[in-house]
């Protein structure tokens, strides 16, 4: 739609009408089409890049050597521990999240799950 309109001179009425849309999205894409090129026009969602429920590296990096070193223990106790050491102010699914998650590779033995 951008070529037709800049190297054939499709007339901008065209354009809208063909595409079904306004002159401003149009050149909402054209603009981005000019500041950034072809990839400009891949749309970019905005928001976090981090889903706002994934465990801060830091902490993870806590919790995995306190589960790996103990495997004795379950979540609860793992919480407990990690709340006294580092005044830890989540909640016991975020350890069962970090137990679960793939990326940290641990697989622990449960007594209890409450």
């Amino acid at each position: 739609m951008i070529l037709a309109h800049e190297k054939f001179g499709v007339k901008m009425k065209n354009i809208t009408e063909e595409y079904g849309i306004s002159v401003g999205a149009y050149y909402y894409w054209y603009d981005r089409y000019k500041s950034e090129g072809i990839l400009g026009l891949i749309n970019k969602k905005p928001g976090a890049k981090v889903p706002h429920n994934k465990t801060p590296v830091d902490i993870e990096r806590k919790i995995v050597p306190i589960a790996t070193g103990n495997r004795e223990l379950d979540a609860n106790e793992i919480w407990e521990i990690v709340t006294e050491q580092y005044g830890f102010n989540k909640t016991v699914r975020w350890i069962e999240g970090v137990e679960k998650a793939p990326e940290s590779l641990i697989v622990l033995s449960r007594k209890s799950t409450s």
